[in-house]
């Protein structure tokens, strides 16, 4: 329909190229005219303010509410929430929280991966009434607020960046490697749904298979999914990006911290470099890029600029 549109119009048959950015364009249209609906600019998404209805009572972790109750983490001594999926500076974000926490939040002796490890107030450890407090419907936006003395974050990234590094971290790599056990995420999660390395390390097989899949583990769901800003009213958005560590000092001093944490040595030994490698993956495949952001079409919905693939394309 695409095509005979732009003939219509140009009286030129439209190039892949054209095609393809049409399509990006109208995603980003749709996105402005949903959130100019719903009496908001997408584009100014930091400071939103905490609304909750007075009378509705939502119990938050229900089975349908899925990531929200495991991804969701307080840190009820600086009155913060924040989330962050997997493959979104997990680590980095969670080595800043857990020394901002001062002392709250502990790891146990000898643990491999400490800052994953320690002992992190989730949603589904709370009371329902404090639950309550913090998560709400769509329809409970124009309420009133009962928590807006919290600061509550929610940390993205760029999609395909986030899916490029997942894809690199736990299928090409972990394929790769002789010592792995039992617990990798491809033999828990997606051997028994079909998945073999012998096939699915390529990069057009492997999106054949998780796109039908996508809701089954946090590194590959949107995270949209897995954060759900439809349920819980997040007061500011930081993009996960090389400007991360600047954006961290900038929300020390919204929560009166006089420290900047840098990150740490396990997260830069487990970067992929995804941004450089996603020009050798996607050359000459802009149906694979266009695919990728066709499974992520509710984050790009939700936040066009987490779909920004300008860059990319113009080297593809």
């Amino acid at each position: 329909m695409a095509k005979e549109q732009w003939q219509a119009v140009t009286g030129k048959s439209p190039t892949k190229k054209q095609l393809f950015l049409s399509k990006i364009l109208l995603i980003v249209l749709i996105s402005i005219l949903m959130n100019a609906c719903m009496n908001q600019n997408p584009f100014v998404i930091e400071q939103q303010q905490t609304q909750v209805s007075k009378s509705n009572s939502f119990e938050a972790c229900k089975p349908t509410h899925g990531y929200l109750c495991e991804a969701l983490v307080v840190v009820q001594n600086l009155n913060t929430t924040f989330c962050s999926a997997a493959k979104v500076g997990s680590t980095s974000i969670r080595s800043y929280f857990m020394n901002a926490a001062g002392g709250s939040v502990a790891a146990p002796i000898g643990s491999k991966y400490p800052v994953h490890q320690a002992n992190w107030t989730l949603l589904r450890h709370l009371s329902t009434e404090m639950q309550n407090k913090l998560v709400v419907t769509m329809d409970d936006r124009n309420g009133s607020s009962r928590e807006q003395q919290w600061t509550q974050v929610f940390f993205v990234r760029n999609v395909v960046d986030r899916f490029v590094s997942g894809y690199l971290d736990k299928i090409v790599n972990d394929c790769s490697r002789q010592d792995v056990d039992d617990s990798v995420l491809y033999r828990t999660h997606y051997v028994p749904l079909g998945f073999s390395c012998e096939r699915h390390t390529d990069l057009e097989e492997f999106i054949n298979f998780i796109q039908h899949h996508l809701d089954v583990d946090g590194h590959f769901a949107p995270q949209t999914l897995c954060c759900r800003p439809q349920l819980h009213p997040y007061s500011d958005v930081i993009v996960v990006d090389e400007d991360l560590n600047w954006k961290l000092k900038q929300l020390s001093t919204k929560l009166g911290i006089h420290h900047h944490i840098e990150p740490s040595n396990n997260t830069r030994a487990h970067k992929t470099g995804a941004k450089s490698k996603a020009f050798d993956l996607f050359k000459g495949r802009r149906d694979l890029l266009e695919r990728v952001l066709d499974m992520y079409k509710d984050d790009c919905l939700y936040m066009p600029s987490m779909c920004n693939v300008t860059e990319l394309m113009s080297q593809i």
